[in-house]
């Protein structure tokens, strides 16, 4: 009894086990306007060995909840004219977010399904450190405003075979890391006469580059262990 007990213990719950770091050279992440129903996200990277591809949805961004949208008034982002905005937590894309479906990773020839969504295993996600300022307008406000600034990735993305026996079980996650220019357009909020605007997001897009600087690689590490320290406490179990 014991010994298949064990049996069962390996074929269900297989270990999860860690592949080396993959390093986006070329490709794009696109964020779009958020929303609950229609896909805002394009995932198409790739590196030296890989790809990553994937479309979906995510509420990831900055100056996507104003301050004018929530009740009391100033507790969304003040996105206004002047301020100065940092990547953290609400600009990370993650399944436990929304779902992102497909989402496929190939590795030397080999394909990993990593789509999932809230509560649903495989858990992937990819966190970016930039920050950007809205110009402080000395006459009229225009309608966009295009910010393109230096960011710097890492995160994880979890896996688990196509047509494998138990999909629902993950068994090999990939970090994953790179680095390039972010470019987000604003969009210019309805305003009344004699007030200051503020504006909102429409789309951010990351573009990456294939051989960042040595201390941009820096801040690469340091976001890669930012998101892995956070999706090892996400993992363990509570009690």
């Amino acid at each position: 009894m014991k010994v298949l007990t064990k049996i069962c213990a390996l074929v269900v719950f297989p270990t999860l086990m860690h592949a080396a770091p993959l390093t986006v050279t070329s490709g794009t992440i696109t964020v779009g306007v958020a929303n609950s129903t229609g896909g805002n996200l394009s995932i198409d990277v790739s590196g030296p060995t890989f790809t990553l591809t994937g479309q979906g949805s995510t509420s990831a961004g900055i100056c996507t909840i104003l301050s004018s949208d929530v009740i009391p008034p100033g507790m969304g982002e003040n996105c206004f004219p002047g301020t100065t905005h940092t990547s953290g937590p609400r600009t990370d894309i993650s399944t436990e977010d929304r779902s992102i479906s497909p989402l496929t990773l190939n590795v030397n020839g080999t394909i990993y399904n990593a789509t999932s969504g809230p509560g649903v295993d495989p858990t992937s996600t990819l966190g970016f450190t930039y920050s950007f300022t809205i110009p402080n307008f000395s006459s009229a406000f225009p309608t966009s405003v295009t910010l393109s600034v230096p960011f710097s990735m890492g995160g994880i993305i979890e896996t688990r075979t196509l047509g494998a026996p138990f999909p629902g079980v993950p068994f090999l996650d990939f970090p994953i890391q790179g680095a390039g220019t972010a470019t987000i357009v604003l969009g210019r909020e309805p305003f009344l006469p004699n007030m200051v605007p503020e504006y909102r997001m429409q789309t951010l897009r990351y573009d990456f580059t294939a051989v960042p600087e040595p201390a941009t690689m820096s801040v690469v590490g340091a976001s890669l262990l930012a998101v892995l320290y956070g999706w090892t406490r996400m993992r363990q179990p509570r009690g």
